[in-house]
């Protein structure tokens, strides 16, 4: 039969070739044509695109399953709690441990309280005695016969010793969220009080440099020559600062008008020196009030947008403050004295002036 087959096939090749037709070479044409490559991804994608319909369908189930039995499972977990902390033992019993455990915080229970206490089972866990020294200890979570006892023990657990904590048994999923949103109100708070620091340092430019100005021009020993001996025997490491440093635009500022950089040029090679020059010691000493003052509005500017996206930021302390910066108010100082009172009214929102 495989010989009559293979006739057959001879048959037919032999014919192909009479007629000048090349099969293997139509074949491939076919496959590599833009039309069946084309209809071929057209195909693919079709059921492609339904299987990921599919899919989203069954996520969108599951999801909703798991919600719909979120409640549940809380609520079937509402006696439970897990205690953290408590040192293990090999061949415990920790039934004692939980009772002891909440007589330190002032809630006496008993046995009775309890409907099944244990450690928690955790993978690759050996509980060897000389390893479980090295390795923290498991949590263990009781079951109580009532919630009132539940109850009780969490409205007391502020008394723990520190090394000790008493949590709700969450579901997985609950418990993520609760650690999520912890851990965000953790960034927050370090975030808010890096926040006061910043404040704190921006209300010191704003008070301070007010009375550094008429206290330091105004001083025994002259200011600006200080300003120019020191700026001068710093010249290279006060010139080398970036412009966006607060020194750095303050110093570029006044560097030039009583220093100057020459260069020596000889016949080898050059020379550079650092030299002092004759200076207007009324325009120094202005250019330094002005560049104190441009500090301070722009603390004072920083602090108003903080303001903006933070009223707290704004306590008694720091009102009372930006109060008496009024005192001194002058005609010539408009920004300052508009900031000072946009700051007045968002204080007067918050209600903490006096």
């Amino acid at each position: 039969m495989i010989s009559g087959l293979s006739k057959k096939h001879q048959q037919s090749t032999q014919q192909d070739d009479d007629m000048g037709i090349d099969v293997h070479e139509l074949a491939r044409q076919t496959f590599q044509s833009k039309e069946f490559i084309e209809g071929v991804s057209s195909l693919i994608k079709q059921t492609i695109t339904s299987l990921q319909q599919r899919v989203k369908l069954l996520e969108d189930r599951i999801e909703k399953l798991e919600s719909d039995h979120n409640p549940l499972a809380t609520y079937d977990r509402r006696l439970n709690l897990r205690i953290h902390g408590i040192l293990e033992v090999q061949g415990e019993n920790v039934e004692p441990l939980v009772i002891d455990t909440c007589s330190n915080i002032g809630v006496n229970i008993t046995s009775n309280d309890i409907s099944v206490c244990h450690r928690l089972i955790h993978n690759g866990r050996n509980n060897n005695q000389k390893q479980l020294r090295n390795q923290a200890p498991r949590e263990i979570i009781v079951r109580f016969i009532h919630y009132k006892t539940k109850s009780n023990i969490m409205m007391n657990k502020k008394s723990l010793d520190k090394s000790l904590s008493i949590n709700e048994d969450s579901i997985p999923h609950n418990y993520k969220l609760f650690k999520y949103a912890k851990l965000k109100l953790e960034r927050a708070s370090k975030k808010r009080q890096l926040n006061s620091d910043a404040i704190d340092k921006l209300m010191t430019c704003v008070i301070e440099f007010d009375t550094f100005i008429s206290v330091a021009l105004n001083f025994k020993d002259d200011i600006v020559d200080l300003f120019v001996s020191n700026t001068y025997a710093e010249y290279n490491a006060l010139n080398e600062l970036k412009a966006s440093d607060t020194v750095a635009s303050f110093v570029k500022t006044i560097i030039n008008k009583p220093i100057e950089f020459v260069i020596h040029k000889g016949w080898l090679w050059n020379s550079a020196e650092v030299k002092r020059k004759t200076f207007n010691r009324n325009e120094l000493t202005e250019i330094i009030k002005a560049e104190i003052n441009r500090i301070r509005l722009d603390s004072l500017n920083a602090t108003y947008n903080c303001s903006i996206r933070d009223k707290r930021v704004l306590s008694k302390d720091r009102i009372n403050k930006i109060q008496k910066c009024l005192i001194n108010y002058q005609d010539n100082d408009a920004k300052f004295t508009k900031l000072i009172f946009q700051l007045m009214n968002i204080a007067n929102s918050t209600n903490e002036i006096d």
